[in-house]
């Protein structure tokens, strides 16, 4: 069943639907294991290879996830990778798609309200910054949101979160100690930086990058932040990692090739699924002995 028509609306009635919505989906996706992962992966980088490696797994095509927006394509996979239980979405829902912010954050509510407690995210982004090449890996530190939309908006649930949540330190530290860690263990370059987030889909231009760089942003997307701020708004733990795609110039003078683009992602991806992988493991490891 669609929600479009009945979760977009920012009425209370309407809200009342939502939360209704995302706990029968919170509840379905449950009651596929006698107990759920405590960690979930939304993978926005396209890393396809993460889910056959699950093993133990269920796998959940997002068209039986009740209430999910018509024409959400994916699957949730649960089971244990590199040793850790988790649970592994390999597409998000983006607001460059279509989807409504509350559609978009449909995913990350149903998680929570399941019981998961931390979750890490990738996605594909453009270096600003002249140290953020294609190619590598950003351990997002904070991002700025320039998407002109927010999935807060509209009435709100208490039960979920506070009506003004904190958002000091979105990026949990403690996982990017890890993350960090994990990418001295395996001799890669990973970068930190702060990630602007646009709706796109279009491309920057060279001015529009400027004034980003001028505002503090180290590489810019179109993903992760509404997800984020749902995430914090339920109390869960994020950590955020992009592969940069590309250079964002800021004198236009090179037009920009999409199959470059999908070279850059491709070679930073893996870096990114050992990232991933250390993490989850490191993650399940230290939650076991707290």
């Amino acid at each position: 069943m669609s929600s479009s028509d009945t979760a977009s609306a920012l009425t209370a009635a309407a809200t009342t639907r939502y939360r209704q919505q995302v706990e029968a989906a919170a509840e379905f996706v449950a009651e596929q294991m006698d107990r759920l992962p405590a960690t979930a992966l939304l993978l926005g980088a396209g890393d396809a290879s993460i889910p056959q490696d699950v093993s133990g797994g269920t796998s959940i095509s997002y068209a039986d996830i009740p209430h999910l927006p018509d024409g959400a394509d994916g699957t949730v996979t649960i089971g244990r990778w590199n040793g850790a239980p988790v649970v592994v979405l390999d597409a998000p829902l983006p607001l460059h798609d279509g989807y409504t912010p509350r559609e978009a954050v449909f995913l990350v509510r149903t998680l929570a309200v399941a019981g998961v407690e931390t979750l890490l995210l990738t996605g594909v982004a453009g270096g600003i910054r002249a140290e953020v090449a294609p190619g590598d890996v950003m351990l997002v530190t904070n991002h700025i949101n320039f998407q002109g939309v927010n999935p807060l908006v509209g009435p709100n649930i208490e039960a979920w979160g506070p009506r003004f949540p904190d958002m000091t330190e979105p990026y949990d530290p403690q996982l990017r100690q890890i993350a960090e860690a994990a990418a001295v263990q395996s001799e890669g370059a990973l970068r930190k930086g702060v990630y602007l987030g646009v709706l796109g889909p279009t491309l920057g231009t060279a001015a529009e990058y400027r004034m980003m760089r001028t505002l503090g942003a180290d590489a810019v997307g179109t993903g992760l932040v509404p997800e984020v701020i749902a995430a914090r708004h339920m109390d869960l733990r994020v950590l955020a990692l992009t592969a940069i795609a590309d250079r964002c110039s800021t004198d236009g003078q090179v037009p920009v090739s999409v199959d470059d683009m999908q070279s850059a992602a491709e070679s930073a991806r893996p870096l990114l699924r050992t990232l991933l992988a250390r993490t989850v493991s490191d993650v399940a490891t230290a939650d076991a002995t707290a």
